[in-house]
């Protein structure tokens, strides 16, 4: 089931130094649901607590759902699809995600996956930079996965045939922009987050990059570790992500005014991933299990 983590304040009285201690929220778990299936898992939560996320059908299929006052609600496919999953959702209830599609039934099998745009309930889809056996680019691939507050899409894309690299996108009043490198360089990149300011942060050739007024600054990746992933920024431009060893393992880091700083696992724990930054959250592993952590000052 996924479950929406609710802060209620707790006030804590004290003198001396237990007065100084900021007071420990005290949360409440509410089960959200699902759409007739067996499970549910939540992606993304805006101010006004939608939360956005995916959910089986009685049938087993997924599909992106909408939570809002109390209600869980199917947010559909794409034309013809049968499945979907929501991504993330803007403060003004704008959702992103990605959708199967299949326009000739029994000729071709559902073609997985066009990222979509979802507002007021409908849904569009984005496109892609590079489509299979269309002109009209309906069988092109496309994740969508971030949207900031002035309608800013971003994801990823295959940029040409079915061997060919994924490049980052920004989609903006209908169109499809390439973030990625030029194609003849043959690397992989993907977005993965955008602020307000529509500064933008992925993955492009195994590093993560911070995309700022036209302009793509790789961000590195520390040492002993093999690659690097932008998943989140903010409005003061740092960036939350992960590092990665050549063994899979992960571990998280905010990157700050050029610096890139480390975050050390719970004790006892191998492995931490950043994926969300206002304060940072994200997970820790240990024994093969996860559990989700709040990193604040």
């Amino acid at each position: 089931m996924a479950l929406l983590w609710c802060a209620i304040a707790m006030l804590v009285a004290g003198t001396g130094f237990l007065a100084q201690q900021r007071p420990l929220p005290v949360y409440r778990i509410v089960d959200l649901g699902t759409l007739g299936g067996d499970s549910s898992e939540a992606a993304s939560i805006n101010l006004l607590g939608d939360v956005v996320g995916t959910s089986t059908l009685a049938n087993g299929r997924p599909h992106a759902f909408l939570y809002r006052a109390g209600r869980m609600v199917d947010v559909g496919t794409l034309k013809g699809g049968t499945e979907s999953h929501a991504a993330a959702i803007a403060d003004n209830g704008v959702i992103v995600g990605y959708s199967g599609i299949n326009d000739e039934p029994g000729f071709i099998p559902e073609f997985k996956y066009q990222g979509f745009v979802w507002q007021d309930g409908t849904m569009r889809t984005v496109g892609s930079l590079y489509c299979y056996c269309s002109p009209s680019r309906r069988y092109g691939t496309s994740r969508t996965l971030a949207i900031n507050n002035a309608g800013i899409a971003v994801g990823s894309t295959l940029a040409g045939g079915f061997a060919t690299p994924t490049h980052a996108f920004r989609f903006q009043n209908g169109r499809l922009e390439d973030i990625g490198d030029p194609p003849a360089a043959g690397l992989n990149s993907v977005a993965w987050g955008i602020n307000d300011l529509g500064e933008i942060t992925g993955t492009t050739d195994r590093q993560a990059f911070l995309w700022r007024d036209g302009v793509r600054r790789e961000l590195g990746v520390p040492p002993g570790f093999a690659r690097s992933e932008g998943r989140a920024i903010n409005g003061k431009g740092q960036v939350a992500g992960n590092s990665v060893t050549a063994a899979g393992m992960s571990r998280g880091f905010l990157w700050d005014l050029g610096t890139m700083h480390g975050l050390d696992p719970w004790p006892g724990d191998v492995s931490s991933e950043a994926r969300a930054l206002n304060k940072i959250v994200g997970t820790g592993r240990h024994n093969g299990q996860t559990r989700a952590f709040l990193l604040q000052p």
